[in-house]
């Protein structure tokens, strides 16, 4: 039993290694898109300032010449599907903040998912540590052979049948001035009860 159990972390180790690399580098590759998003914007920025751009346009891989940018302003905009918009640069500044912006929403995401997984890697180390300090009883606990313990508070059976018939013993009293009430308005209306 204990091999499967050595056996299983030894697999759990593997997929929780996997998960966290995967996790540093989907965030690297967000923190990349990040920031060419920014860098892009200052490059529009720059570019509606000047009414042209002198610059070097390709003809093939290797064969360049010179040539001039105009309509600088006018930017399309890569929808999805290969769809396209043609939009201003002050309009495409608002798309790139909505970009930047759910980057920066699944980077969170991602930085949570790590944290989770380096949490859990503390409490798979504390079970195969083997040191045993005492915990409070509404603690947790990985046991060795790889069931996770929940220890909680239990009351004992004399107070629970102590509040319970204490309970009741209320119930009976607020039952006795209902009774008590309804007599009293009876005896002092006649009509009450044809109401």
């Amino acid at each position: 039993k204990k091999q499967s159990t050595i056996h299983t972390m030894e697999i759990f180790n593997e997929y929780k290694a996997k998960s966290m690399d995967e996790c540093v580098r989907d965030i690297n590759e967000t923190n990349k898109k990040i920031q060419a998003y920014e860098s892009l914007w200052q490059d529009m920025s720059e570019l509606r300032r000047k009414s042209y751009v002198e610059t070097m346009v390709p003809i093939n891989d290797v064969a360049f010449f010179k040539g001039k940018l105009k309509h600088q302003n006018e930017i399309l905009v890569f929808l999805g599907c290969n769809y396209f918009a043609e939009r201003t640069v002050d309009e495409c500044k608002g798309i790139i903040d909505r970009r930047i912006e759910l980057l920066n929403k699944d980077k969170r995401d991602l930085e949570s998912q790590l944290k989770y997984d380096v949490d859990s890697e503390c409490v798979k180390d504390e079970a195969l540590c083997g040191n045993e300090q005492p915990l409070d009883d509404t603690e947790s606990r990985w046991n060795e052979d790889g069931t996770f313990e929940i220890r909680e508070v239990v009351e004992d059976e004399e107070e629970v049948k102590t509040s319970t018939s204490q309970q009741d013993a209320d119930d009976e009293e607020i039952e006795r001035k209902r009774e008590a009430e309804y007599q009293r308005k009876v005896a002092m209306q006649p009509g009450y009860l044809e109401k």
